[in-house]
């Protein structure tokens, strides 16, 4: 009877800690989705900010693109004026860019230009590749030569010569 009594005990301790372990990893799966949902709303508030900021600056730019483009459109119509000697007055350099920017001429010259350097980078590095292996392969000739005298040199006589032709 006291067994049965012993065995009735511990089966329910047993119970009573599995319903324990049970409700401690529920609790963490509850706190993990909560984490998880969390952060998804989080990620989805910086997405959506993020979106305003570029649309705001988007806006922005288009207004301003189309300010420069006006002002261009208007700049091209107004007929040259003739130069006037007597009073020099300063150039709007603000706005010089403008018609240069929007020439195809103007891309191409930086698509060259970019491309010139990158070649240049390219030559650059493959003379300086080039040149580090000429002497790393001049160093390793030097160690061949070396190494076969110590071989020739030692083997030749007997095992105390090459000690001595170190020494």
């Amino acid at each position: 009877m006291f067994a049965n009594h012993r065995n009735q005990k511990a089966m329910e301790k047993l119970r009573r800690e599995r319903e324990e372990r049970e409700k401690e990893e529920e609790r963490v799966r509850r706190q993990r989705e909560m984490y998880l949902k969390e952060r998804r709303l989080q990620e989805a508030k910086l997405k959506e900010e993020e979106q305003r900021k570029t649309d705001e600056l988007m806006a922005v730019r288009l207004k301003s693109m189309k300010k420069v483009l006006i002002d261009n459109w208007t700049g091209d119509l107004k007929a040259p004026k003739k130069a006037d000697t007597t009073s020099p007055k300063p150039k709007k350099e603000s706005k010089q860019w403008v018609p240069n920017i929007l020439k195809v001429g103007y891309w191409m010259d930086r698509y060259q230009d970019h491309h010139e350097r990158k070649d240049e980078k390219r030559k650059q590095k493959a003379e300086e590749q080039y040149a580090r292996w000429s002497t790393s392969k001049a160093r390793r000739a030097g160690l061949v030569s070396l190494q076969n005298d110590f071989y020739t040199g030692g083997f030749a006589v007997n095992r105390n010569s090459i000690l001595k032709s170190v020494l």
